[in-house]
């Protein structure tokens, strides 16, 4: 899969853990790092059913249209692409980095349809991926808001909203967004839909969304509070400016040490305001304010508890140095040669016997849609 006109960066080493690697650039802006520290903890810490972010569709000093996150204003394929390879680097499936990324594109193209002026709402599924590659009991249906400002911008106004499902199941995936965008869908595998946002022209008011994805999941939506979340973040918001520098200029093991006392501070704030609430009372934590340093030394020496999420499980995993295998990895992505499965994209250059690793295609069923399994 070649990439025209985007350079990729992928890090020097990938330390933390799948849910979030704590190597970033010394150029990340310290709002678009705390934007994603922030969102970490509202999936994994505290399943907030909904969560708002905002993109832009624009094109950069590098000439290329497409969606771009709201600060940095980097290429959302950019993302997904670095996603591919770091993955690829850990020998980990990349069947739904894919099937996003062809989403991504997908997006662009149906975006830079519309007129100036003219509105639009996008919707989009993501269902959990296998237990065994560290994926949590839950999924998300998206919804944005577009509005086309000119031929070659947009603003775009995201919510992820989250859907648990225990039992891995495209029907209501299927229904919902059926019912929300009035196109048929029937979707066979999570990568279908991961891979198949859609656009409409039709509005409708959060309010009627909120119940046709109610109703889809029988009500099992996420069951977080949001009042609580934004008043432990409130509460932390300086440290968690610190931990930006830290991931940023800090050593490995303060990097990790850092974000475990972020981690432990956080569900320690979640679990006393959430026992003031059920007594009736506000509580207002402690009145001091700690640093990172004071953090490290109450929070920072164990791991949090260990949970499954959409992007992998967090803990700690080894740190890997993955430029030894970009040289082979770019080669690997841009010849036409080795193995590409028709059904979920998995692509490599070794063997794979008689199944795909990706999404266990047989070798027969390979054989039938036109392929030779190595």
């Amino acid at each position: 899969m070649r990439k025209e006109n985007i350079a990729l960066k992928i890090p020097k080493e990938i330390v933390g853990s799948q849910a979030f690697n704590l190597e970033y650039e010394k150029t990340t802006l310290d709002a678009q790092l705390r934007d994603e520290i922030v969102s970490y903890l509202g999936e994994y810490r505290f399943e907030l059913q909904k969560f708002n972010y905002n993109l832009e569709f624009s094109r950069g000093a590098d000439g290329v249209l497409g969606l771009r996150d709201d600060r940095k204003k980097e290429l959302m394929q950019e993302k997904t692409s670095r996603a591919i390879e770091e993955r690829k680097a850990r020998n980990l499936p990349v069947h739904r980095e894919i099937a996003e990324d062809l989403g991504i594109k997908s997006l662009d193209e149906q975006i830079a349809t519309l007129n100036p002026g003219e509105k639009a709402r996008i919707f989009w599924g993501s269902p959990p991926g296998p237990k065994d590659q560290g994926y949590g009991d839950y999924g998300f249906i998206f919804s944005g808001d577009v509005h086309k400002t000119s031929q070659d911008t947009a603003t775009v106004a995201m919510t992820a909203i989250r859907v648990e499902q225990e039992r891995r199941d495209m029907a209501p995936y299927n229904k919902a967004l059926s019912l929300l965008s009035g196109i048929s869908v029937d979707a066979y595998t999570p990568e279908d839909l991961l891979k198949s946002p859609q656009l409409t022209r039709n509005t409708m008011s959060n309010e009627l969304i909120d119940k046709v994805i109610g109703a889809a999941f029988s009500g099992k939506l996420g069951k977080g509070k949001d009042d609580v979340f934004q008043k432990v973040i409130q509460k932390m918001d300086p440290m968690i400016g610190e931990l930006t520098r830290y991931i940023k200029f800090g050593t490995k093991d303060e990097k990790i040490q850092a974000f475990n006392a972020l981690e432990n501070y956080a569900l320690d704030l979640k679990k006393r305001y959430e026992a003031g609430e059920q007594k009736g009372v506000i509580y207002m934590a402690d009145k001091r304010t700690m640093s990172i340093v004071q953090m490290v030394d109450i929070y920072g020496k164990q791991k949090a508890p260990e949970v499954a999420g959409s992007c992998g499980k967090t803990g700690e995993i080894k740190s890997s140095n993955v430029l030894h295998k970009y040289a082979d990895l770019k080669k690997a992505l841009e010849d036409d040669e080795g193995f590409e499965c028709p059904k979920c994209h998995y692509e490599t250059k070794e063997p794979v016997g008689n199944q795909c690793p990706g999404c266990r295609l047989t070798k027969e069923e390979f054989a039938k849609q036109g392929g030779a399994v190595c």
